[in-house]
């Protein structure tokens, strides 16, 4: 089975989706609402968390043929969650989540996995994780400014940050390169000329190892 070609925001799945869509469309027409049993102190919401959605899930997945895995893969500064819904049939679809942890140790990754996974799973199955709050949460002033294109870091041949992004890229094949590149440009500013180089020395490098 052949997948779309991936970008930042493109759903991957897999060349043949009937099966599939039929039995999500059953399945979410059965799914119940999963209790929120978790506390926001700062907004004073409640949510659910990741143990009550898969839990409220796994019963109607299973009845439909579905089931969800979720795998991590290295993101340059970050971690991209990658949740897919696969059905019996063999056919899935797919989509990616990147997250840089507030803290660089294993607590800090912890939590964000966690946080990222909830998200994640709550909406590759159409669910309602969290109350609605009338966006009065979006509308607060941010704690602190939002990272844009204008701050973030040239990406520099000569610096560390490069050597860590080639080896971040090397070997992939071309599909997951594209979505390789374009987790890069999520935390650095990458011109086009070093775009396509970056890819044909990775590419390159795949068939030197092949």
């Amino acid at each position: 089975m052949g997948s779309a070609k991936p970008n930042s925001i493109e759903m991957i799945h897999s060349t043949e989706t009937k099966e599939i869509f039929a039995a999500i469309v059953k399945a979410q027409a059965e799914m119940p609402t999963a209790p929120k049993d978790g506390n926001n102190p700062h907004f004073r919401s409640k949510y659910a968390t990741l143990q009550s959605i898969a839990e409220t899930a796994k019963p109607v997945l299973k009845k439909h043929g579905l089931a969800i895995t979720q795998t991590f893969e290295n993101a340059c500064d970050g971690i991209s969650i990658v949740t897919t819904l696969v059905h019996e049939s063999g056919q899935y679809i797919s989509g990616s989540l990147y997250l840089k942890a507030q803290k660089n140790d294993p607590q800090g990754y912890g939590s964000a996995i966690t946080y990222g996974r909830r998200y994640a799973m709550a909406a590759i199955l159409g669910m309602v994780a969290d109350e609605d709050d009338d966006a009065n949460a979006a509308s607060l002033p941010p704690s602190a400014p939002a990272k844009s294109d204008d701050n973030k870091p040239w990406l520099d041949a000569k610096d560390e940050a490069y050597q860590k992004a080639m080896e971040y890229v090397k070997g992939k094949g071309e599909q997951e390169l594209n979505r390789a590149l374009a987790r890069l440009s999520e935390s650095y500013k990458v011109n086009k000329v070093m775009r396509e180089a970056m890819k044909v020395a990775a590419l390159a490098a795949m068939h030197m190892e092949s």
